[in-house]
């Protein structure tokens, strides 16, 4: 969204030449002789327009609705030796009307998110992730128009696993706050590591 140079304001509708910097005496006759009529001339010119306008508004085709919800969510999670969480999600978005671009969120520091990529039938799509308040955008842009639409989206977000020295803890909110839309089906799968042999480097 690029804003627009504001420019000048319009100068007020005048009625005939402008004669507002000459005195009563220097005004020219027509001019006064054809005010009355010239009320009448301007009221028909405007309202012209205005019945013009209002006709061709009820005519007009009311623009469709749009919406979209989410028929299947599928998520493949894998607990990292290190810590680390990889997450792959295929996500199905059924739009209504047309829709150009879709933007993702995740709840996690930009500096912990690694890898992170989009992908539509195998093909790449350019998403690039930026930091926000909450954790990570990514805006990727798209034709759709009354049409279901599946992305492939993948990132490996680091020290998602609290470490103990007796256990480890993973808290993670597979669907994240930024879908305000209904999912129809959701589906997580969660790998977890084999057991530790020792002390594993994680990511500072």
């Amino acid at each position: 969204r690029q804003g627009q140079d504001e420019g000048q304001a319009d100068p007020p509708f005048r009625h005939g030449p402008d004669y507002a910097g000459l005195g009563p005496a220097r005004r020219p006759l027509h001019f006064v002789l054809m005010s009355t009529r010239g009320k009448v001339v301007v009221w028909v010119i405007v309202l012209i327009p205005l019945v013009a306008i209002a006709i061709a508004a009820l005519s007009a085709p009311s623009e469709p609705e749009k919406d979209y919800h989410f028929p299947r969510v599928l998520i493949d999670a894998t607990v990292n030796p290190d810590g680390s969480l990889s997450l792959d999600e295929r996500r199905t978005w059924d739009f209504t009307g047309d829709f150009s671009f879709i933007t993702y969120s995740v709840d996690w520091p930009i500096d912990r998110v690694e890898g992170f990529e989009v992908s539509e039938d195998g093909r790449p799509v350019l998403a690039v992730p930026t930091a926000t308040a909450a954790g990570v955008n990514a805006t990727w842009t798209f034709d759709a128009r009354d049409e279901a639409r599946t992305f492939r989206i993948r990132y490996r977000a680091l020290c998602a696993v609290d470490v103990y020295r007796d256990a480890a803890h993973l808290l993670w909110q597979f669907v994240g706050t930024g879908h305000d839309r209904v999912t129809d089906l959701v589906r997580v799968r969660l790998h977890l590591p084999e057991t530790a042999k020792g002390a594993v480097p994680r990511p500072s």
